[in-house]
């Protein structure tokens, strides 16, 4: 929050304007928006890379500033705004923005996981009377506006990368020997003015409540605590208002704060009715933008449909002042950013600047949005296609259309939990093979499906419908960095071992059980133990192996002991395996090839995607989960609403709407039958487990979050152990 908004509220909370003498300074860094587009391969990973980057880079500009008594007005995405005011805000001003450009010449080198980027900053600075209104009728925003925004703005829009450009307003309050030439309309800073560090240290102010100035979707985040930065889908509206300053000019504040009052009471009460999220404010040329978000921090469903209805509630044409808007979706890096003492949620992507271009390529009461948007609605709005055109930033032209008033909405849809059904081929093949295992003929089952499609409760109804003891080892994005991980859980299974159990208990499991099964083997313990996760000394026999050999040769060894230990018929499913690290992928390979003469059943699981791990074999076979067809889908609907029939035509919306994914399928059941706006059901199932995950309690959210750290199934008991000493060790029910 803003010094200057709790001081507000806390002096004068019933003032809605302040005219602030002082020097702004707005620095926008580049190469943020390419180091995005490298990351964003890495999900979860890149969004954890990306924090430290920019929390890095911010900390390091941040404090180049405060050394000079700068206040942090705004800061979203890759831009700062930074006021001046007192006593010398000018010079202090011009001295900060010229050590936060030698810091970014310092740290902008960034040695990252994709390479080498560069980042480079352009500064514009304006020194005059800035105009502050603290409005809404939901929550009071801070919006900057009038001439000193603008000559703000545009300094910084005219500033390359390096420079520092000034108003001339700021020109002739600084010594001349600092000042070089003219740069557009501005003035090119050439030396620092020799000024005095005044470092900005304020304390907080107690007592002051600063709700009234926050959103609700962003006070729920911020109850929440600190969470993991996030790599998620969003749909994105930025909305400009412009008139500002001739407003100002002839009709005085009063008018300018009636005026900017009106448009931000109308888009929070339309973000509220469409359960969409007002993320910020920022500067524009002759007004201001508000930028509005479904999909972070809070996830509703149907994401592209709140935030066109929202726009579109806004934008008109006439008015005092002109309103206009952008909308994108896609992926972005989410999450809290800054350094420790100045945090802000924010969002950055591509797709932001994205909606930015748009919003400026659009006309007075337009609104303009990419086809995917449109696509993914489930309400149809009236389009209008534009010709494609060029917007800074992008190689190619960008297609968007115009987007008109409500066409029509789509029906509502139902459903339930779902039993097995429309998988009876697939389904014969494996009990076919597990009797073959069953009888010491062995086989590799390679299941490949989409997430949602059924591969895992395939799997479960399997290992209901045979006698074979059932073995799991599920793959974890978050384990591919710990060669075995996966191995690890499953030998400790096999020794009949809770997983949480300490090292020096599996160990002397494992050496007791070779001893008596297969002693000839003890010389490889150290080797078996490594897939056990287990750091056992060596012996005489492993330093003499060539290293070149000794990873084939562990295979070998722990296949071997798994074989004279597993010897009646078994299903080792082994899930997810395109999560699985190297090391656990060629175990796999030594562990299908062994199996021929094995009784047992080895069940692969993953997607389509990823590379197929088992080569192709007599005893190995191929299972390709496609979509169910529809008279499979309306057999399950038909199983699920039993108690509660639908008409024939709500029937074929659900069936159309799911795409033949059962899981999808299941959940729009069980989504509806909670009572939700069939209207609003999400469209895609991972956008309905992410509003499912935004609608649990506050505390049980962060639960769950901490919990997917550690993979993808977690003891209750061992993770409220890890847990005891935070606050969210209190939580009593999983």
């Amino acid at each position: 929050m803003p010094g200057l908004v709790v001081d507000w509220l806390a002096d004068e909370p019933e003032r809605d304007y302040r005219g602030v003498p002082g020097t702004c300074v707005l620095a926008d860094i580049s190469g943020f928006t390419k180091l995005t587009e490298r990351l964003a391969t890495r999900g979860k990973a890149g969004a954890e890379e990306m924090a430290e980057l920019l929390n890095g880079a911010f900390g390091e500009l941040l404090t180049a500033a405060y050394d000079f008594g700068a206040n942090l007005i705004k800061w979203g995405g890759d831009a700062v705004l930074l006021l001046f005011d007192g006593a010398g805000h000018a010079r202090r001003a011009a001295r900060a923005a010229w050590s936060m450009q030698q810091a970014m010449h310092r740290i902008g080198r960034l040695q990252t996981s994709c390479g080498l980027v560069r980042l480079g900053m352009s500064i514009g600075v304006h020194s005059g009377e800035v105009d502050f209104l603290l409005v809404g009728s939901r929550f009071r925003e801070l919006i900057v506006t009038g001439p000193a925004a603008t000559w703000t703005t545009r300094m910084e829009k005219i500033a390359q990368r390096g420079q520092v450009v000034l108003s001339s307003a700021t020109a002739q309050l600084l010594p001349a020997n600092c000042v070089g030439a003219a740069h557009g309309d501005g003035w090119l800073l050439t030396r620092p003015p020799q000024v005095a560090m005044s470092p900005n240290r304020r304390p907080k102010r107690p007592g002051v409540d600063l709700g009234p100035a926050v959103c609700d979707h962003l006070r729920d985040h911020l109850r929440g605590g600190q969470v993991d930065h996030e790599h998620r889908w969003i749909t994105v509206g930025f909305i400009e208002f412009s008139g500002a300053d001739e407003l100002l000019a002839e009709h005085g504040a009063k008018s300018l704060v009636d005026s900017v009052t009106y448009v931000v009471d109308a888009v929070q009460e339309a973000a509220a009715a469409n359960d969409v999220t007002v993320l910020a404010s920022d500067l524009a040329e002759n007004g201001g933008k508000i930028i509005i978000t479904s999909g972070a921090p809070h996830a509703a469903g149907d994401a592209e449909t709140r935030v066109l209805s929202t726009v579109r509630r806004v934008v008109h044409p006439g008015g005092r002042l002109s309103l206009r808007a952008g909308v994108t979706c896609g992926r972005v890096f989410a999450g809290d950013y800054g350094p420790f003492y100045r945090k802000t949620y924010s969002i950055a992507g591509d797709v932001v600047n994205l909606a930015a271009r748009l919003m400026a390529q659009a006309l007075p009461g337009q609104v303009l949005a990419t086809p995917a948007v449109i696509e993914r609605s489930r309400t149809a709005f009236d389009t209008t296609s534009l010709a494609p055109f060029t917007v800074k930033g992008k190689r190619k032209p960008v297609e968007a259309v115009v987007v008109g008033d409500l066409r029509r909405a789509s029906e509502p849809v139902v459903d339930g939990r779902l039993p097995l059904v429309g998988r009876e081929a697939e389904l014969a093949m494996l009990l076919s093979a597990a009797d073959e295992a069953a009888a010491g003929r062995g086989a590799v089952v390679d299941i490949v499906g989409m997430p949602g499609i059924g591969k895992s409760r395939l799997v479960e109804e399997l290992t209901t419908r045979v006698d074979a003891r059932p073995l799991w080892a599920d793959g974890d994005i978050y384990g591919r960095a710990t060669p075995y991980q996966p191995m690890q859980r499953l030998l400790r299974r096999t020794l009949g071992l809770p997983i949480d159990v300490d090292d020096a208990t599996v160990a002397g499991a494992l050496a007791d059980l070779v001893q008596g099964t297969a002693p000839d083997l003890l010389a490889w313990l150290p080797l078996i133990g490594i897939t056990a996760g287990l750091d056992l000394s060596s012996t005489p026999e492993v330093d003499a192996l060539d290293p070149e050999v000794r990873r084939a040769w562990l295979e070998v060894v722990t296949s071997d002991l798994l074989g004279r230990l597993l010897t009646t018929p078994i299903v080792m499913v082994l899930n997810d395996v395109h999560f699985m690290d190297e090391a656990t992928l060629a175990f796999v390979r030594r562990l299908a090839a062994d199996t021929s003469h094995r009784p047992w059943l080895l069940v692969l699981t993953r997607r389509p995607n990823s590379d197929a791990p088992i080569e192709a074999a007599r005893h190995v076979r191929r299972i390709s989960l496609e979509p169910l067809d529809r008279q499979a889908s309306a057999a399950l609907l038909r199983v699920a609403t039993d108690a509660t029939p639908l008409p024939e035509h709500r029937m074929r919306q659900l069936i159309e709407r799911a795409g033949g994914n059962p899981l999808f399928l299941t959940q729009l059941v069980t989504h509806a039958l909670a009572g939700a706006d069939l209207d609003e059901l999400p469209e895609s199932l991972e956008g309905m487990i992410a509003a499912q995950i935004d609608r649990l309690p506050t505390r049980k959210r962060r639960w769950l979050r901490a919990a997917s750290v550690l993979g993808m199934t977690v003891d209750p008991t061992w993770l409220r152990g890890i847990l005891a000493d935070t606050d969210l060790g209190r939580v009593s029910n999983v």
